[in-house]
């Protein structure tokens, strides 16, 4: 970054740190105090820093001073300049000269009562003493009107800021709920998916137990049959039973009546 030497300015106290990214940027630390040389109404400043650097910075990263007031001397002219380049203030021996910014050891930037401005070298001037009350003023109101916009801007990022913030709470607030009632939705639907499947086991459990109770309904009554079958075996072995031992008898008796009539 270039090196000037800042003469003639404004001083100022940064509001934030500025680290820029382009050669012509001046840099500085927060709290650090900034010679202004140039005020452009584009939103950029020129300066010199603590270090001596000079560049650019943003106009909204600085405070200016309230003690800095303006100094606009009146100067004399001692000779005719005929101001031959373009840029250059031409006058005659004996214009008074306001000086509006010192370029160097050898310029100064100035200003004609008539409003005319352009560089000048020094040496064709000398100094009266007084001081441009008008352009001191005019100045004044000037920077007043950038601090008024440079507060204004300040404030109208705070706002944004702050709306910004607020926007960004409603909307982490809206995804929570809206989380919370997706995660809410997605139980609802595990609990009915598992009312579903518990119905459904219900329904099977009852279905076999339905069937376990068919089944031993019919088992039962097999069993039941078997036992009436078997009482009618039972019943017709003993009948048989009963009939061959009278049988049996019969013919005994037969037999000892045969034997009885054989013997007389």
């Amino acid at each position: 970054m270039a090196h000037e030497e800042a003469i003639m300015g404004t001083l100022a106290s940064a509001l934030y740190a500025f680290d820029g990214v382009r050669d012509d940027n001046l840099n500085f630390k927060e709290g650090e105090v900034i010679t202004i040389i140039e005020m452009n109404e584009n939103g950029w400043w020129k300066g010199t820093n603590s270090k001596g650097e000079v560049g650019i910075f943003p106009y909204n990263y600085v405070q200016v001073r309230p003690e800095a007031a303006p100094s606009f001397p009146i100067v004399k002219a001692l000779y005719d300049f005929p101001g031959g380049q373009e840029g250059q203030l031409s006058f005659k021996s004996g214009d008074l000269i306001t000086v509006m910014k010192e370029i160097d050891a050898q310029w100064n930037e100035g200003k004609l009562k008539s409003g005319e401005r352009g560089i000048y070298p020094t040496s064709f001037t000398e100094p009266t003493g007084e001081e441009d009350e008008d352009a001191a003023a005019e100045e004044t109101k000037k920077w007043e009107e950038i601090e008024a916009a440079r507060e204004a801007e300040v404030e109208r990022l705070r706002k944004e800021k702050e709306e910004a913030e607020k926007k960004l709470r409603e909307e982490e607030e809206r995804l929570k709920k809206q989380k919370e009632e997706e995660e809410r939705a997605r139980l609802a639907a595990e609990a009915e998916q598992q009312r579903i499947t518990l119905m459904k086991e219900a329904e099977a459990a009852k279905a076999l137990a339905n069937q376990l109770q068919k089944e031993k309904a019919e088992t039962e009554a097999a069993i039941k049959k078997a036992q009436l079958e078997l009482e009618k075996i039972k019943q017709q072995a003993e009948a048989e039973r009963r009939a061959q031992e009278l049988k049996l008898q019969q013919e005994a008796v037969e037999a000892r009546r045969r034997a009885e009539m054989a013997e007389r």
